[in-house]
């Protein structure tokens, strides 16, 4: 079957190696090669998130694909995960210090460093009674959460967000992204209480306001909310967020998988990747020459 992917992503027939990838995920879905799957089609779909998150499921099998790294290093600028960018090059210099990337990933976590002092700095303005130790927790909720929601990992997101709020209590932009996990999730009650939360403390924040006013949702919402939280055949995600389905039971990411919108980050101190690395596209980890023996134990 790895075989007959490879060939459907080769062709450019993106819509059945999806429908063939899901059987694939269904059989074997911590199999590396059907993760390797999962990443060609993402890259081909030029699905950034999906290609971060199959990516560093790959790389955790398969770490020493120093091409596979550096190519991610510029996925995650790209998506503005400058936390993600910077542990990414980070692991790429120590490991491959003679890379022709090295040198340019090296200025490129300098960069990544004065963009994270100044996004700090913001941060701290903003809210004076906190600490820098919360300025890079809530960096890393918000840069985990907009990855998660692209990725429709919903309960993922909402764990998160929960964790973070624990620690850090009232901070509306979490606040706000925990009730979008409790609308996609379906809890529309749960997810109208938690936004009125931010509204008794901010009467004027629009993020809030928008849920606020929309108390009643679709029933286009309500099903693409059991689509997301269900999965197929009403199976929830694994722990871990392999074989994610949306409500069709494709692989998510797919193209017909409903869309889970996730804010965009602020990009005001993200380097632009581009003029360092000249990012180009992923290298697909499954094609027709790079099939492994051991496919046959996902279902090849």
């Amino acid at each position: 079957m790895l075989e007959e992917f490879a060939e459907l992503v080769t062709d450019g027939e993106l819509d059945d190696a999806g429908d063939l990838l899901a059987q694939l995920v269904a059989r074997s879905p911590n199999h590396v090669d059907v993760i390797g799957a999962e990443l060609s089609l993402a890259a081909a779909l030029k699905d950034a998130a999906g290609t971060l998150h199959a990516g560093q499921r790959y790389l955790a099998r398969r770490p020493d694909d120093s091409e596979l790294t550096f190519s991610l290093v510029g996925m995650a600028l790209s998506e503005a995960q400058t936390l993600l960018a910077t542990q990414l090059a980070q692991e790429a210099v120590r490991r491959w210090p003679d890379h022709p990337q090295a040198q340019k990933t090296r200025q490129l976590l300098a960069l990544l460093a004065e963009g994270a002092a100044a996004s700090r700095r913001d941060f701290l303005a903003a809210h004076p009674t906190l600490d820098a130790a919360a300025a890079d927790a809530v960096q890393s909720c918000q840069e985990q959460y907009a990855l998660l929601v692209a990725t429709e990992r919903v309960a993922e997101a909402t764990a998160l967000c929960e964790r973070t709020l624990d620690r850090y209590p009232g901070l509306a932009t979490v606040t706000n992204n925990l009730s979008s996990c409790h609308w996609q999730a379906g809890r529309f009650e749960d997810a109208w209480a938690t936004c009125s939360r931010v509204l008794a403390a901010d009467p004027d924040n629009t993020h809030a306001l928008a849920k606020h006013g929309n108390r009643q949702p679709s029933p286009g919402a309500v099903g693409r909310a059991a689509g997301v939280g269900a999965g197929a055949g009403g199976r929830g995600p694994r722990p871990d967020g392999s074989g994610q389905r949306t409500g069709d039971g494709r692989p998510a990411g797919h193209r017909h998988g409903p869309h889970v919108a996730a804010r965009r980050m602020d990009r005001r101190h993200v380097p632009q990747a581009g003029s360092l690395l000249g990012a180009g596209p992923v290298r697909p980890a499954v094609t027709r020459g790079r099939i492994a023996a051991g496919a046959r134990d996902a279902g090849n």
